[in-house]
């Protein structure tokens, strides 16, 4: 999984290439399934969340591409599930 750092200066940094990306990097990664983590370099807060709402509302994310990124993610944690016992 990627890590990327945002600065206060709205900047996102891909520790793992050790480069500063764009959201468009961010939606490619999507695209070609690369698991990411986006924290606020201040606050150490997770905001990846945050960063994918955005990528929807302002990058125009395609429908498409938001439905296989949810059934994907929703496929990864009932992957996970399946070694727990109940």
């Amino acid at each position: 999984m990627r890590l990327i750092t945002k600065y206060p200066n709205r900047k996102l940094y891909d520790t793992t290439i050790s480069s500063y990306v764009t959201s468009k990097h961010l939606v490619e990664y999507i695209h070609d399934d690369i698991q990411f983590q986006v924290i606020d370099k201040e606050t150490k807060k997770d905001i990846t969340n945050d960063t994918l709402k955005y990528l929807v509302n302002c990058v125009k994310i395609s429908s498409d591409t938001l439905i296989n990124l949810l059934v994907r993610s929703q496929n990864k944690l009932d992957n996970s599930n399946l070694g727990r016992g109940k």
